[in-house]
């Protein structure tokens, strides 16, 4: 049985960057007339993947604590007042989802399977390169077997589609097998880390030789995926991480050595990108103010955008659960990421935060979501990464 599972997690680990799923599509998926795939229940196939590993695992039961009924009483009342409780219930069981992987990562995480992670990670990564070489020199999507991974179909005269000008000559981003070009980047960079240190630790005569040159290929090929998805903050998170690892005195080796510190630069950076995207933040901070407490019910953001902007979350994950949860929601998120903050594997999650105040994938988006649930199993687990 634990072999099983552990099969299982590592096909979760292969298929962590694509999102193959079905997709299906209430009357309460629409928002006049448009189909919203924010409000689209679906199933995806790494879903079909936690949910084995669920039956497989199924966790005892937990000692009620104080939290405990805080939490299901905020989860309670954050459904039954959401301008759209279906969505809400919805993304609510998701975070049910979630929450077992962490935890799962946090019982089970071994040395072992660790570095056999990283490795699918890389191979994974591999297989992106293939693909992203393929999206930018044919300025299209590849289609065939790559659409069952996600690929979505387009080229340069989609609407909508993701381009960029360099020295005047216009380039398509590629996509990958991901929904845009940033969520690609900011995958790959919060993956980026780990496989950096599995390549320091991999020093080991057992491992074997092609092992390694998989890690260190897929090493060389995020940065360059990195800059030709042409993501800012992709390519300076990267450029960030490089440098951490090969200058590390630059660098203190522990990010909350001083608590008051790292907290007010973060608050500070968070000041500073509130007015990026201000249109979408602004009305997050106007949902706030309509209910303080509960939010307007988590996922239905788009909900309470005006007709004329796009249908999407506040590119903030901060202001965007404080819309959706209230400050009681997002002060739970926050003492939670403290918690976490001060155990192990601080790095690819100081990213996840990071990345979080310019856009909303990691709390939106099926691969980022898994990612990060991992991220915090990984933090949880007694095992030193």
């Amino acid at each position: 049985m634990k072999k099983l599972q552990q099969i299982l997690f590592y096909c979760l680990i292969l298929f962590l960057p694509t999102q193959l799923g079905l997709h299906f599509w209430p009357s309460w998926a629409f928002i006049s007339g448009l189909r919203i795939d924010y409000f689209s229940p679906t199933i995806y196939f790494t879903d079909v993947l936690v949910v084995l590993l669920f039956f497989l695992n199924f966790p005892p039961l937990p000692k009620l604590r104080k939290w405990h009924l805080l939490l299901f009483i905020l989860i309670f009342l954050n459904i039954k007042f959401s301008i759209l409780w279906q969505v809400s219930l919805y993304k609510w069981i998701k975070v049910g989802e979630f929450a077992f992987l962490a935890y799962w990562v946090s019982k089970n995480i071994s040395k072992h399977l660790f570095f056999v992670s990283s490795i699918l990670l890389s191979f994974g990564v591999l297989i992106e390169s293939f693909l992203v070489f393929s999206q930018f020199f044919q300025h299209s999507s590849v289609g065939g077997v790559f659409y069952f991974l996600g690929e979505r179909f387009y080229n340069s005269s989609t609407p909508g589609i993701a381009k960029a000008v360099i020295f005047g000559q216009e380039f398509l981003r590629p996509y990958g097998t991901f929904s845009h070009p940033n969520v690609m980047a900011g995958f790959l960079v919060t993956i980026f880390p780990l496989i950096l240190n599995q390549i320091k630790k991999c020093h080991d005569k057992n491992h074997y030789f092609f092992l390694k040159i998989i890690l260190i290929t897929s090493s060389i090929l995020v940065p360059i995926i990195a800059i030709m998805t042409i993501s800012r903050l992709g390519i300076l998170v990267m450029t960030v991480t490089l440098l951490f690892f090969s200058l590390p005195n630059l660098f203190p080796r522990n990010p909350l050595a001083n608590p008051k510190k790292f907290f007010f630069v973060f608050l500070v950076l968070f000041l500073i990108v509130i007015p990026f995207r201000w249109q979408l933040n602004q009305l997050a901070i106007e949902n706030f103010f309509k209910n303080p407490f509960l939010g307007v019910g988590l996922g239905v953001f788009p909900l309470t955008i005006a007709k004329g902007i796009f249908f999407q979350p506040a590119h903030n994950i901060y202001l965007l659960l404080l819309s959706e949860t209230g400050l009681i929601g997002l002060s739970m998120f926050l003492i939670l990421i403290f918690k976490t903050l001060k155990n192990s594997l601080k790095i690819p999650l100081i990213i996840i935060l990071f990345l979080g105040m310019f856009d909303h994938y990691s709390l939106t988006l099926q691969q980022t979501q898994l990612l990060f649930s991992i991220i915090l199993g990984l933090s949880w687990s007694k095992m030193k990464a």
